[in-house]
C-alpha cells in the first residue's frame, strides 16, 4: 500500500478521500492547502499526491513543482472540478502523472494509485 498526501481546499471531501484510502489500507494524510502539503511531505515522504487544482493562495499547478522539489520521486494525481482540454494539458505540463475530474469514483482512485505507487 502507499503513502498518499490529499491536498484539498474542501475539507469534507479531503477527509473522506482520506478515510476511503485508509480503509483500503494505505497510509493517508488530508491537509488543505499548498504550504500545509509542503510541510505534510517532509513528514510523509508521499509515494503519491493527490492535489485539487484550484487551491487558494497557491494552485495545484504551482503545488505540484514545489512537492516534486520536496520529494523527488512523489507520483502526482490531480483531482479537480476542471475538464477541459486546456485544464489537463496544463496539468500534464505541470508535471502531474494523471488527471481525474470530480467527483471521482474511489474505485477508479484506488485503482490510478496502484498503477502509479511503487
Amino acid at each position: 500500500m502507499a503513502r498518499v498526501l490529499v491536498v484539498d481546499d474542501n475539507v469534507d471531501s479531503a477527509d473522506m478521500i482520506a478515510e476511503a484510502l485508509t480503509a483500503l489500507g494505505h497510509s493517508t494524510r488530508a491537509v488543505y492547502d499548498g504550504p500545509s502539503a509542503l510541510a505534510a511531505a517532509g513528514e510523509l515522504a508521499p509515494e503519491v499526491a493527490l492535489v485539487d487544482l484550484g487551491l487558494p493562495g497557491m494552485s495545484g499547478l504551482e503545488l505540484a513543482g514545489r512537492l516534486r522539489d520536496a520529494v523527488a520521486a512523489v507520483r502526482l494525481i490531480a483531482v479537480t472540478g476542471r475538464s477541459g482540454d486546456h485544464d489537463r494539458a496544463a496539468s500534464h505540463a505541470a508535471g502531474f502523472d494523471a488527471h481525474l475530474v470530480k467527483p471521482v469514483r474511489l474505485a477508479d482512485l484506488a485503482a490510478r494509485i496502484a498503477d502509479l505507487a511503487p
